[in-house]
């Protein structure tokens, strides 16, 4: 990509042309790195969403089980 960016009409390299092509080589590893790490991320956030989905009827039975034995230890 480089080399295609800096070339100008006339064929002779500018300083500007130079500029933006580095920009784009070396952002995009960048841009790269942050795509993975959102790749990543997805599955971490299953699991949590799959942990607070399984807690859940955990929660559910405990509050049934104080719901039940309130009234006994009163």
């Amino acid at each position: 990509m480089l080399k295609e960016c800096i070339r100008t009409k006339s064929g002779l390299f500018t300083p500007i042309a130079v500029a933006y092509a580095l920009k784009w080589e070396l952002f995009a590893p960048i841009a790269a790195l942050y795509a993975l790490k959102a790749a990543l991320s997805a599955p971490i956030a299953a699991v949590y969403a799959l942990k607070a989905a399984s807690s859940a009827p955990i929660a559910a039975v405990y509050a049934l089980k104080q719901a039940l034995f309130a009234p006994i230890a009163a």
